[in-house]
C-alpha cells in the first residue's frame, strides 16, 4: 500500500487474511460507486463470479441486503439466516442457490463519516458472529479504510500532476 500497490491487489490480500482469520468465511469488499448510492464488488476471491455479477450494482437503502443496509445505516448488519431475514427479500432468490446462508456486513467509514465500502463475511450455514470473530475483522476494516483513502489521494495527485504538465506544455 505504501509503495503504491494497486488497490484491488491490496484488498485481495486483506480479504485473504480475513478468510484465514475467520475460518469458513467467504469475504468480500464492496466499494462505494461515484454516484454515492450504489456498491460494487472490488474484491471477493472465493465468492462465485455469477453471484458477484448479480450484486454488481447494489443500491444502498434500508432493505439492501446486508451490505446495502450496512452502508445505509453506517453500522454493522448481521444476518444470521439469509433464508428468513427480511433484509434479503430482494436478494434471497439468487443468494441461496450459491449456498450462501448467512452474511455479516460491516461498513468502512471515512474519518468524516462517509461510507467508503463494506466488508461482508458470508457463510454456507446460518450462524451469528462471536465477539472474537468481530474483533479479528475490525483492524482489517481500518486497513481497508486506509488503503482506499491512500488510493484516492494518489489518484488526485496523479490527476493534478497531469493538469500541471498539460498547462506547462501550453505555455
Amino acid at each position: 500500500m505504501a509503495n503504491g500497490a494497486y488497490l484491488p491487489d491490496t484488498l485481495n490480500a486483506i480479504v485473504t487474511l480475513i478468510e484465514q482469520l475467520v475460518p469458513d468465511a467467504l469475504c468480500s469488499v464492496m466499494g462505494m460507486k461515484h454516484n454515492g448510492t450504489h456498491l460494487t464488488p472490488i474484491s471477493a476471491r472465493n465468492l462465485p463470479s455469477a453471484y458477484l455479477a448479480a450484486i454488481a450494482n447494489v443500491e444502498i437503502g434500508p432493505a439492501g441486503g446486508s451490505c446495502g443496509t450496512a452502508a445505509f445505516r453506517k453500522e454493522p448488519v448481521i444476518v444470521t439466516d439469509i433464508a428468513s431475514d427480511p433484509l434479503w427479500d430482494s436478494f434471497r432468490a439468487f443468494a441461496l442457490p450459491f449456498g450462501l446462508r448467512a452474511c455479516w456486513s460491516l461498513p468502512v467509514l471515512h474519518t468524516d463519516g462517509a461510507v467508503l465500502a463494506t466488508v461482508a463475511l458470508y457463510y454456507r450455514e446460518p450462524r451469528a458472529p462471536t465477539e472474537q470473530e468481530l474483533a479479528l475483522v475490525r483492524p482489517c476494516i481500518t486497513t481497508i479504510r486506509l488503503a482506499i483513502i491512500t488510493d484516492r489521494k494518489q489518484y488526485a495527485l496523479r490527476t493534478s500532476e497531469a493538469r500541471w504538465r498539460l498547462g506547462a506544455e501550453v505555455l
